[in-house]
């Protein structure tokens, strides 16, 4: 089985980010990845391509809506001017999921990798539906 990440940590990041620092791309990420679960649940042997290339192109757009959003954003201060420039929590969790996209939606393509890598969030998000 091929490396996945699990969706379930997100989904409470995305949360976060929405009540915490309203960030409105969050919200809709964590409804299309809500969606895609449960597509995953509905077609146990496979999702059929056209939802999966839907859900692909809106998952392009949100990411990109929220990258637009961050580069708007003042920059972080820092202490000192070594190291990296500090990002925001939301903009270090969009390069996260634009960089390992494969990873993150992973559980569209093989029916063998879960939505969530934890056996109590699998039970959890099987009583979403």
């Amino acid at each position: 089985m091929n490396h996945a990440l699990c969706n379930a940590h997100h989904l409470r990041e995305l949360q976060a980010l929405e009540e915490i620092d309203q960030e409105s791309w969050a919200k809709s990420m964590k409804k299309l990845l809500l969606l895609a679960c449960n597509y995953k649940h509905r077609y146990p042997k496979g999702i059929p391509e056209n939802i999966i290339a839907r859900i692909n192109q809106l998952y392009e757009q949100i990411l990109n809506r929220g990258l637009d959003f961050h580069s708007s954003q003042p920059p972080l201060k820092r202490k000192g001017h070594r190291g990296r420039v500090k990002r925001r929590v939301g903009h270090n969790l969009l390069l996260r999921i634009q960089n390992f996209r494969g990873d993150v939606l992973r559980f569209l393509t093989e029916p063998d990798v879960p939505f969530t890598n934890n056996q109590a969030e699998r039970d959890l998000g099987s009583r979403i539906k």
